[in-house]
């Protein structure tokens, strides 16, 4: 594992794979329970990762998978103009890391990620994926099936960059997130409020969606007035979510992971 001075041991003692609370959406969702002990073998430790530190940066060597236990985390890239495009918004129990530049164990990270707010992971050594998956076989489906999910909202992303005007594609993503916290993150919902904690800045937005900071914060305005959304202090609150989804054309289906098979 890459020595990162940021990223910290969690204390003794740690969540078990038995006990997990995210299991259920996370790569090892459908490992019988029997088996479970075994699994955490491969799991090297939990970290914790504050708040606007990075994980790891895009061409380090990828000696590390990861799922997010809890938090927020990006995986970004940095152009060669310096501009940074965000390419995907980590939330409790996805899995990452694997994507890398070559085969083997010197495969270097094909992308940053850095952490919105203070999270935990779970570390897995690399090395050790073959291997797991030829003990567990339904972590290779399962893994299939969770980014075949990632790569239906990607193409609903470029589509948005390429063909969608400003609210429509923020519209897409606050919606996106609004609802993927609820289902991943729900302690992060307010039922009464209709509000999820949002640790995104305008910066952030504008990265995902392909927007300058200053066009980002006039869409946002734009909606609150509409009496859409109201986007304040570290919270999002959805107010006439029919008419963010008719501007968004988002569908909340789309946020449900199919089975493969």
């Amino acid at each position: 594992m890459n020595k990162k001075n940021n990223l910290l041991q969690c204390p003794n003692p740690q969540t078990e794979c038995k006990e997990c609370p995210i299991r259920k959406m996370a790569l090892f969702r459908d490992v019988p329970e029997d088996d479970l002990g075994w699994m955490q073998e491969f799991r090297n430790s939990q970290y914790l990762l504050p708040a606007r530190e990075i994980l790891f940066r895009q061409g380090e060597t990828a000696h590390t998978l990861y799922t997010l236990f809890d938090g927020w985390l990006i995986i970004f890239k940095i152009l060669d103009n310096g501009k940074r495009q965000i390419l995907r918004f980590l939330l409790p129990g996805d899995f990452f890391g694997f994507q890398v530049n070559s085969i083997g164990p010197t495969g270097g990270y094909l992308h940053s990620s850095l952490a919105l707010m203070d999270s935990t992971l779970c570390a897995f050594p690399t090395t050790q994926l073959r291997l797991m998956m030829e003990k567990q076989p339904q972590l290779a489906i399962r893994l299939a099936e969770m980014e075949m999910h990632d790569m239906n909202l990607c193409q609903h992303h470029l589509i948005g960059t390429g063909r969608k005007n400003a609210q429509e594609r923020i519209a897409f993503l606050l919606l996106e997130l609004f609802h993927r916290v609820r289902l991943q993150k729900q302690n992060d919902y307010d039922e009464s409020s209709n509000s999820i904690i949002f640790p995104l800045t305008q910066e952030d937005i504008g990265d995902a969606v392909g927007l300058t900071s200053a066009h980002v914060n006039r869409t946002l305005r734009e909606m609150e007035k509409k009496g859409w959304t109201q986007c304040q202090g570290k919270y999002l609150t959805i107010r006439n979510e029919e008419a963010l989804s008719k501007t968004g054309q988002f569908d909340p289906r789309i946020i449900i992971s199919k089975p493969l098979i």
